[in-house]
């Protein structure tokens, strides 16, 4: 065991432990780092609910402050891409960082044209 989520909290092995005030929603594991997202459905609302740890439990980034259509647009999703960590937050951005350092390789947003890979809804006919 190197680490267990335990609501609010992570452990880790050798016992350093850091509580948040919302719960830990989601955790992606890297070879050096550990990438983890809150829930934010507490009374204070925030974009910054990213951080990452090292395996011995040191803070080693929360995300960066971004200017979102939506002031309080927390994240609500992160996915490894190779090396790197995506984070996509309520307004459709997508960030690309380092899991280990938290610097923002790439910055975007999600497309939602027709190359989508979402699916839409089938033609309906009435009788």
């Amino acid at each position: 065991m190197v680490y267990y989520i335990e609501g609010y909290s992570i452990v880790f092995a050798n016992g350093q432990r850091h509580r948040f005030d919302d719960l830990i929603s989601q955790v992606v594991e890297f070879q050096d780092a550990l990438v983890l997202r809150l829930d934010t459905d507490s009374l204070r609302r925030t974009s910054q609910n990213v951080f990452a740890f090292d395996y011995l439990g040191k803070l080693l980034w929360q995300i960066p402050v971004r200017h979102h259509f939506n002031e309080h647009s927390p994240y609500v999703g992160l996915y490894a891409a190779g090396e790197m960590i995506d984070a996509y937050n309520w307004d459709g951005q997508i960030l690309s960082l380092h899991p280990r350092l938290g610097t923002v390789m790439s910055e975007g947003h999600v497309s939602v044209g027709s190359s989508s890979s979402r699916r839409h809804a089938s033609p309906r006919s009435f009788i």
